[in-house]
């Protein structure tokens, strides 16, 4: 029989399979020594416990730190000065100054004493057994943290500890004790009654009846039974109840009264901090009973050896006439302590909700630092704020030079920039969550404290985007900081390239942004002396973009920069046009969203603060860009075959005969062109063949000549125009490298 052949996922399975049944069984034997050698450990451990407590006893006992115990708490419960608790627990000392919930503090004695521990007896409660030996509860509870069952429940021959008796507690702590155990004293009061009433009636009267009734057994038993159950049902239950609401009630009933108005709570958590020594443990179950969210949180900041101020952040929702509910937050830096009292270092009147983001020293200039964010929302943005405080050894200063604000920003604190020491603040977003902001794109600020000082803009950067207009702006930017080398390479971008695209909503967007970068250009070589450039590419404008504002505006600025010389005088004169009659060329750039840059009349020719060349004035350079069109149009109207019966009509026969010889002579024109490059294979050639052959002839007849012998010109198709015959060849060399590149496209049409 042919067996199916075995793949080798099965044949692992199958040894896994045999190794399992290989293995050897647990017997009971083996079980046996396993537990034993558990008890054995278990045994050991208990041994070691044992011995050190025990060591621990020597020369003092061991104090387990409680939920709300501090360094001053435990030290005036114990009966040491705060310096002689720390200096007996070194290992317990922190930078923030606090302790650990089930830390073990030594508490030394100054005198050995002999140890003292007490059994518990039926009835007794922590309360009981503390006011006997005359200490407070919560240090009884620490001494012997083995014995804190869940209801601070104790059994019958549990052995405490009694530690040294301490010096007189201090008000606050007792409060808190007091209220602590109260449900343990509820428990032992009943114990004592039922007992004492018991057996002192039954004895004595048994004694009495065998004994015959002598005066000694009958005062026995009154004495016992009247005493007992008098002196300590009296005491306990009597006095117990009498205090607990009023000698001991619970602390936070002793605090202030939640405050009405939201902006009061400053004034009632100072109130609260100085009650007591226990106020600082009592705040946030304070606030929480005055309705603050569970987000409440006390920050402790270091500001000198062994001070500290607190930063306090909270929360409340409220509810308006609309019932609308909304969340105020507030930041709250308390100085001060409980020996000498807290006062108010600073507070931060949010105006959104508050998020912390450090209490550390960022800059590292040796002082702590608290830097918090505070956001509000709109109906469809939230704009994220960021607040630096530094301390300066005696108030907490504001450390950030201008606003640090960003709508829908992502905060991060980190090492931005190498240059700059510690951590920089760094935001990214800015993006409004609206139609009407117009075109917007990812914008990231770097804030860095530079040489350790306030926290100052050091960086901007926006991300890549594809449209025009985020070009413009980034030209825009460049040449406000006469930046020319970045502005001309980005205008250059901005009118050249196709693969730009309109985002916005006006319905001419891509050549009038095209348009004005073309004036940009102009614009720049103005700055740079270069009028014949200037004059070019004003040209190009022109030709390209004749329906745009800027069109206009760039021939009014060419006219007046060739005329006065000056490029700034140029600019003063078009913006004051631009605030009247060129409004529109204002308009077209001021239309972009709200969320991007304001456009004015002044930004239309900025006056920049440099030193530009002038140029030789050009004696009435607009009567001579006028005069130069009209010789354009009689050259080209004597060129043009379609004229030259009218011309023939108004000759004599004299004339008639010059004028036929004069077009009867292609030769010498031909032999002209002779000396003329090739005519070029594809219209894009033409660009650079116009170079050679104007560098070569600026006889506007010899070149007209030339195009239509490469069928390039004809009366039917092309046309030229020179407005400065005499500068061509100058004009062309020196325009940009994508100008020349457009050839006939942009100067014959």
């Amino acid at each position: 029989m042919n067996r199916l052949p075995v793949s080798p996922k099965h044949r692992a399975r199958q040894a896994r399979a045999v190794a399992v049944a290989q293995r050897p069984s647990w017997t009971v034997g083996r079980l046996l020594m396993l537990l034993l050698a558990v008890l054995l450990a278990l045994l050991a451990v208990n041994a070691v416990l044992a011995q050190d407590d025990s060591q621990d006893q020597e020369g003092g006992y061991t104090y387990t730190v409680q939920p709300g115990d501090y360094w001053a708490s435990v030290a005036a419960r114990v009966g040491l000065t705060v310096e002689e608790l720390k200096a007996a627990n070194p290992q317990a000392i922190r930078p923030s100054g606090w302790l650990l919930n089930g830390e073990r503090l030594f508490i030394p004695v100054a005198e050995p004493v002999e140890e003292t521990f007490h059994e518990v007896q039926r009835g007794e409660g922590w309360t009981v057994i503390a006011e006997e030996y005359d200490i407070p509860v919560r240090l009884l509870q620490a001494a012997n943290p083995r014995y804190m069952r869940a209801g601070e429940v104790l059994y019958v021959g549990d052995r405490l500890l009694i530690p040294v008796p301490a010096t007189a507690p201090e008000a606050g702590v007792e409060e808190r004790d007091a209220v602590a155990t109260a449900a343990a004293t509820e428990e032992a009061t009943p114990e004592p009654t039922s007992e004492p009433t018991e057996e002192p009636t039954e004895e004595p009267t048994e004694e009495a009846t065998e004994e015959a009734a002598t005066p000694v057994p009958t005062e026995e038993p009154t004495q016992e039974a009247t005493e007992a159950p008098t002196e300590e049902p009296t005491a306990e239950p009597t006095e117990a109840p009498a205090e607990e609401p009023t000698a001991t009630p619970d602390p936070v009933s002793l605090l202030p009264e939640c405050p009405a108005a939201f902006e009061d709570y400053p004034t009632a958590i100072l109130a609260a901090l100085n009650s007591g020594p226990s106020g600082r443990d009592l705040l946030i179950s304070y606030l929480e009973t005055c309705g603050i969210d569970e987000t409440a949180a006390l920050t402790p900041v270091s500001v000198a050896e062994g001070v500290e101020d607190i930063v306090l952040t909270y929360e409340r929702s409220e509810t308006d006439e609309r019932s609308t509910v909304a969340r105020r937050s507030e930041l709250l830096i308390v100085s001060g302590s409980a020996e000498d009292g807290y006062t108010t270092g600073f507070t931060a009147y949010a105006a959104g909700s508050v998020e912390l983001l450090t209490t550390e020293d960022i800059n590292s200039d040796g002082q702590p630092d608290v830097a918090w964010i505070d956001t509000t929302c709109g109906a469809s943005t939230c704009f994220d704020t960021v607040y630096m405080r530094s301390w300066d050894g005696s108030s907490w200063r504001d450390w950030t030079e201008g606003t640090v604000t960003m709508a829908e920003a992502e905060v991060t604190l980190g090492d931005f920039d190498e240059a700059v020491p510690g951590q920089e603040i760094q935001l990214t977003g800015g993006q409004y969550g609206s139609f009407g902001a117009g075109p917007q794109r990812v914008r990231t600020e770097v804030w860095g404290s530079v040489d350790g000082g306030a926290y100052t803009l050091i960086s901007e950067s926006y991300e890549a985007s594809e449209c025009l207009y985020h070009t413009i702006l980034d030209a825009n930017q460049a040449l406000n900081a006469a930046d020319f080398d970045t502005a001309q390479a980005l205008y250059e971008t901005a009118a050249g390239d196709d693969g730009l695209i309109a985002c916005w909503t006006r319905a001419d967007e891509l050549n009038e942004l095209r348009g004005f970068a073309w004036y940009r250009l102009a614009l720049i070589s103005g700055y740079q002396g270069d009028a014949d450039t200037a004059e070019a590419l004003i040209g190009q404008l022109t030709d390209s973009y004749p329906e745009t504002p800027y069109a206009l505006i760039g021939q009014r600025w060419l006219d007046a920069y060739l005329s006065s010389g000056d490029v700034k005088s140029a600019c003063a004169a078009i913006n004051d046009y631009a605030a009247g009659e060129g409004a529109a060329a204002v308009a077209m750039l001021a239309d972009y969203g709200y969320a991007n840059p304001s456009f004015t009349a002044g930004d239309v020719c900025p006056i920049l603060a440099v030193d530009a060349p002038t140029i030789e004035p050009r004696v009435d350079a607009a009567e001579e860009s006028a005069a130069e069109e009209s010789t354009a149009e009689e050259s080209t109207t004597e060129a043009m075959p379609t004229e030259t019966p009218a011309a023939e009509e108004s000759v004599t026969e004299t004339d008639a005969t010059t004028a036929t010889e004069s077009v009867t002579e292609p030769a010498p024109e031909l032999a002209l062109t002779e000396d003329l490059p090739e005519c070029p294979a594809t219209l894009a050639d033409y660009g650079e063949i116009l170079e050679t052959v104007l560098a070569q002839t600026d006889d506007t007849l010899v070149l007209e000549t030339w195009l239509r012998l490469c069928d390039a010109l004809t009366d039917d198709r092309g046309a030229g125009r020179l407005r400065s015959q005499r500068r061509w060849a100058r004009r062309s060399a020196r325009l940009p490298h994508h100008c020349q590149r457009c050839g006939l496209r942009s100067w014959w049409r």
